[in-house]
């Protein structure tokens, strides 16, 4: 992992918002290097919405053979280098899995092993593709499973190592731990999946706010994962919302109390010498912002990454 340390944000909340995505990527790239940040996590799952996968309407952009996409992204990877850009980590879509749509189910396998030859195109080393859950937590491991290792050829012909995400659920009215949401399942579902791959190809993505939504011990959480953390999205909410702001934004009305035990984050990765990117997905922040105060409100997403990695070398 680089030990710099490196701050990240994702490209949701302003590279489509503000620049049409990759129609602009070089003034895009061009504006966000001067708000500190040199490393980003792509949305790459925007071509293939969630929308689109639920309903079954599913544009035709993956049906390109691979030659043809790599040469779609060729301004972004040219764009990368004019401006000092690196991906650290990229979003495949969601969701990966869709209740008795086995067609649509096997498209999207094509389309994550194509996402993968495109990360190796843009240098990107990670890809996060979230698992499926479900109530019944044997059907759920079955499905992830037989998801993942379908993925094994890919990840292993480009070099790309797949994430894991932690998800949450709502049950009872109140968030619960979705699939992979506890430390110690997911990394039985890593251990397993890279001993049966014979190498390291699977990591893990720990996202701070599902892990508040479901009531995760984040530092313990981070602890465990250990050398499995590959990648973060960094986020704040309120416990039950998956809000995607920034760090410290919200407390409780009654007192002082964060939300988000960001102390414990802190301290987790301290704790593991993680050495990886800062990554934030903060979209949300970013679209609630008039145009004007982007840019303000970008400068204070790498600042609170700068208070971060200062806490985490010097605890």
């Amino acid at each position: 992992m680089n030990e710099a340390l490196k701050i990240s944000i994702q490209t949701g909340g302003w590279y489509n918002d503000l620049f049409d995505g990759d129609e602009r990527v070089d003034e895009a790239f061009q504006f966000i290097r001067k708000y500190g940040f040199d490393t980003l996590d792509y949305n790459i799952n925007n071509t293939l919405p969630y929308g689109e996968i639920v309903t079954g309407r599913i544009n035709t952009f993956y049906d390109a053979d691979i030659e043809k996409l790599l040469e779609r992204y060729r301004p972004v990877r040219e764009a990368m280098i004019r401006h000092g850009i690196s991906f650290g980590q990229a979003h495949a879509p969601f969701p990966m899995y869709v209740e008795g749509a086995d067609n649509i189910n096997d498209y999207l396998i094509m389309v994550v092993e194509k996402e993968c030859a495109i990360c190796q195109y843009l240098k990107c080393p990670a890809l996060v593709v979230h698992p499926y859950s479900c109530a019944d937590k044997e059907k759920e491991k079955a499905i992830n499973l037989s998801m993942y290792r379908k993925l094994m050829p890919a990840a292993k012909k480009y070099g790309i190592k797949i994430c894991l995400e932690n998800m949450y659920r709502f049950a009872n009215g109140h968030g619960t731990v979705g699939a992979c949401g506890d430390a110690k399942e997911a990394c039985w579902y890593i251990d397993t999946l890279n001993e049966e791959a014979g190498e390291d190809m699977f990591g893990y993505c720990f996202d701070v706010g599902h892990a508040n939504i479901s009531g995760r011990n984040i530092r313990e959480e981070i602890r465990t994962l250990g050398h499995r953390l590959t990648a973060l999205h960094i986020h704040e909410n309120d416990g039950i919302n998956d809000l995607h702001q920034i760090p410290y934004a919200l407390k409780h009305s009654s007192g002082q109390k964060l939300y988000t035990d960001w102390e414990g984050f802190i301290e987790g990765l301290r704790d593991i010498n993680y050495r990886g990117t800062l990554n934030f997905e903060t979209f949300a922040a970013l679209r609630g912002t008039p145009y004007e105060l982007v840019p303000s409100m970008l400068r204070l997403i790498y600042e609170v990454g700068c208070y971060f990695k200062k806490r985490i070398h010097t605890l």
